[in-house]
């Protein structure tokens, strides 16, 4: 508290110092018991010391010092805000992500229990077999059909058919 001065002589390196309730700054000599020494108005004082109530003190701390305090406060806050606005536009990215990933896991799941049933449920017959001899070459007939009951587009429909081979 040392920037500022007694209003009336402009000493600033008195003992005390006091307001007055008219918001003159006076020295302890200058104090008249009731007027203000600078403008003559009846007043009391408030005494400046290191016991003031913090809401007092503020208005006798180093005006650069505080306005320091405060812009370090401030950039505090501004650099926190600029590092936070990215976060939402992320965060949304991150959902469309999951959402794609979560449907690739469901049907990856589908297909998983598709492939682990027993053969006996996924509807595959087996090949019907005829065999018949010639004396000059040997036909085989093989007539199947092939039916897979997934969801998925992955395995093709196979309709049953005949395949002859000349042995």
């Amino acid at each position: 508290m040392d920037w500022f001065h007694c209003n009336q002589c402009f000493v600033k390196t008195a003992s005390a110092f006091a307001v007055s309730s008219c918001g003159h700054i006076c020295c302890e000599a200058c104090i008249k018991s009731s007027k203000c020494s600078v403008c003559g108005a009846s007043c009391t004082y408030l005494p400046i010391t290191d016991e003031m109530k913090p809401q007092e003190k503020v208005f006798f701390k180093d005006p650069v010092k505080l306005i320091k305090s405060r812009l370090e406060h401030i950039s505090q806050v501004c650099l926190l805000s600029v590092a936070c606005t990215p976060a939402p536009l992320h965060l949304s990215e991150l959902k469309r992500e999951n959402a794609v990933l979560e449907k690739q896991l469901s049907q990856l799941k589908m297909e998983t229990a598709e492939l682990q049933k027993p053969l006996s449920q996924r509807r595959v017959s087996l090949p019907k077999v005829t065999v018949s001899s010639n004396a000059n070459f040997m036909v085989i007939s093989l007539k199947f059909s092939v039916q897979f009951n997934l969801h998925t587009s992955h395995f093709p429909q196979v309709s049953p058919g005949q395949f002859q081979t000349n042995g």
